[in-house]
């Protein structure tokens, strides 16, 4: 058995390309957050509130996370197309579900007409029969909950379905203050052999700070829907399902970070990020992939363009970008890999090098100040705010210039191909 395992381990090692070393690896996929590989202290640490958060264990059902400092690793996420795999750790900003009841829309559903709602009628996404369906018993059937908001800001609306047999299902929101529609009647797709997440996006008019919202609407007589899950909340993304029941829940913003990887020596670096975000074109903020104290090895998303940015030493100067690598075509939880070298920065996006530098910077910005600080932070600021928001599931380090083949190869090959070049170029004893 030792033999056949050494033989596959030379052929995928003679199938790589040249290698330059890598120095850090996390895969969070193997539900750890201590790197695999470090010059430094690798001993990571999390931090989030008890407030309840979920996460997709690896058979599809949703659990519930109540204790403090625990991370969620998930093995997929829900969006409008349904189950999609996202194997990694959540790293998501503090949010607030202002829907009551999430998930008992008996509670939950303040107005309503022409409906009847059963309860606990079928298997919901947490593997529970707590899911309600709603029927119409006349025509324009339509259930809705009032919830206060702040004026002139960005909301999500997002809840789980299943269709049984609504021809059109919709979902729209009133300002009442104002008494005007925000969004009208609006119809999605939903599936009868599903559950999907369905978001939908607006921003509250001058003056308003009360709202409908429906979570059923436009149906028509004898058609029927399971609906659960439901959320409100700020931004214009849906984050991770938040469990609520009489009163508004709010998860805590998310820090994941460890001790300095020590001091390198060398003035050349490479980074390959993996990861899952979870928002679409137009972000809501900046959103940082790694950082460290001393804004060396600063890795961002800016918001509004959709800019991949490197930031390659103690300037806030960026040295290059690659523009809208989230665009009109994007999906939530799609998978992107996130490359940059260092010395000359340059960001490659799905392995292919999609870098525009900023005219001054390119070759001047690199490592030759090696005081990364004393942390160094994955998927937020290192003043623990701007989280990535959404799934990382790995971030590797090498301690030389990678090529444009390896960027490529890097992205077309699982993360454990990088363990068995670590058991190579940094000793069995490593492994």
């Amino acid at each position: 058995m030792k033999k056949i395992i050494l033989i596959t381990l030379l052929f995928i090692l003679i199938c790589l390309p040249a290698q330059a070393k890598l120095t850090y690896l996390n895969d969070f996929r193997d539900g750890s957050i201590t790197a695999d590989y470090s010059l430094g202290s690798n001993a990571g640490t999390f931090t989030r509130d008890n407030k309840a958060c979920t996460y997709i264990d690896k058979y599809g059902t949703m659990q519930v996370v109540t204790t403090a400092n625990i991370p969620r690793y998930t093995y997929s996420s829900y969006n409008e197309t349904g189950l999609v795999s996202t194997l990694g750790v959540y790293v998501e900003p503090s949010a607030t579900n202002l829907w009551l009841y999430s998930m008992d829309m008996t509670n939950a559903i303040t107005s309503d007409s022409n409906i009847s709602i059963t309860d606990n009628n079928t298997i919901s996404p947490d593997g529970t029969n707590n899911a309600d369906k709603i029927t119409c018993t006349g025509a324009g059937g339509y259930g809705r909950q009032t919830i206060t908001v702040v004026p002139e800001t960005d909301y999500i609306f997002s809840f789980f379905v299943k269709n049984i047999s609504q021809s059109t299902p919709a979902y729209r929101i009133y300002d009442i203050t104002n008494g005007d529609w925000v969004i009208e009647s609006t119809t999605y797709t939903a599936y009868t052999e599903k559950w999907i997440r369905v978001n939908l996006p607006f921003t509250t008019p001058t003056d308003c700070v009360s709202i409908y919202c429906f979570n059923a609407t436009a149906m028509n007589l004898n058609e029927e829907i399971y609906i659960w899950g439901c959320q409100l909340e700020a931004g214009s993304h849906a984050t991770s399902f938040i469990p609520t029941v009489a009163a508004a829940i709010t998860r805590g913003a998310e820090v994941l970070k460890a001790p300095t990887l020590g001091n390198r020596s060398a003035g050349e670096e490479s980074c390959i990020v993996k990861c899952y975000p979870n928002y679409a074109e137009d972000t809501d903020g900046d959103k940082y992939l790694t950082d460290t104290d001393t804004k060396i090895r600063l890795f961002q998303i800016r918001s509004g363009r959709d800019d991949a940015i490197v930031y390659a030493n103690l300037s806030d100067s960026f040295a290059s970008s690659a523009s809208d690598i989230i665009n009109t075509s994007w999906t939530a939880f799609q998978p992107i890999t996130l490359g940059y070298n260092i010395q000359h920065s340059s960001p490659y996006v799905a392995g292919f090098y999609q870098g525009l530098a900023d005219g001054t910077n390119d070759t001047t910005d690199d490592f030759t100040n090696n005081n990364y600080g004393t942390y160094f932070y994955v998927g937020s600021r290192s003043a623990g705010d701007k989280q990535f928001s959404g799934i990382i599931q790995s971030i590797a380090f090498f301690d030389e210039v990678l090529t444009d083949a390896e960027h490529l190869f890097y992205y077309n090959n699982d993360v454990s191909v990088l363990k068995i070049q670590g058991v190579e170029l940094q000793g069995l004893a490593a492994w």
